[in-house]
């Protein structure tokens, strides 16, 4: 059972079904990659680029490996 729930959590990771998120509304300053980013701006979070630009958190994040989550519980 537990490589079946990773297979499934490794397939929502791989395959985004919506590369955006819902929009986000900051309530105060922010900074991201050296851009300043002012209160009250709206962004909208690019799922695709999280789940397969770190590669910390995901080695090898364009192949397709359920281990990925074999430790998550």
């Amino acid at each position: 059972f537990p490589y079946s729930m990773a297979i499934m959590k490794e397939a929502f990771r791989f395959w985004t079904l919506e590369p955006l998120a819902v929009p986000h509304f900051l309530q105060a300053e922010d900074e991201y990659k050296g851009y300043k980013l002012p209160a009250g701006s709206i962004i909208l979070p690019n799922i695709w680029a999280i789940h397969h630009s770190n590669e910390d958190l995901y080695p090898d994040p364009f192949v397709f490996n359920p281990d990925h989550f074999l430790d998550d519980r």
